[in-house]
């Protein structure tokens, strides 16, 4: 994705909260989940967040090229901050329970496929706290971007 465009990114992230809302209808009927979210719905909505906010942070500085580097670590709090000094803190209000989540979601991302296993449920968020910190970052990234998303109903 080197040189992908804060629409690109915004694009990605609508198409991975897409993912994780199907991926909910079909893992939250589970007794297991009814509370916290499976680790994959976890995953999507991180990487939909991560997107989120590299959308806005080129959509807010285009030459800030290093966000969209395949090489930029995945560390969500530091996209947070760099996106609030950018702006976003005037936008949207992150909670502290929000930032935890970030901290969360980002350490479930940095985890090898071999430690998932040893994740515990009550260690991934809630998935309404995901659904909705993520509904509102991509508000803000895709107005910020230019991006109309294409619904399809």
């Amino acid at each position: 994705m080197t040189g992908a465009t804060s629409a690109e990114f915004a694009r990605h992230a609508w198409d991975f909260r897409d993912a994780a809302l199907g991926a909910e209808r079909l893992l939250g009927e589970r007794d297991e989940y009814l509370l916290n979210a499976s680790l994959p719905v976890a995953f999507l909505f991180g990487t939909c967040i991560d997107l989120a906010l590299r959308s806005y942070i080129l959509a807010m500085d285009s030459s800030l090229t290093q966000f969209a580097s395949p090489d930029c670590r995945h560390d969500l709090e530091s996209l947070v901050d760099e996106a609030s000094r950018l702006g976003l803190a005037r936008l949207i209000r992150v909670e502290a329970y929000d930032l935890q989540m970030l901290r969360v979601l980002s350490q479930l991302r940095s985890k090898t496929t071999c430690e998932y296993s040893a994740v515990q449920s009550e260690e991934i968020p809630i998935f309404d706290s995901m659904k909705k910190l993520s509904e509102k970052l991509l508000e803000i990234a895709c107005a910020m971007a230019g991006y109309e998303r294409t619904t399809y109903e």
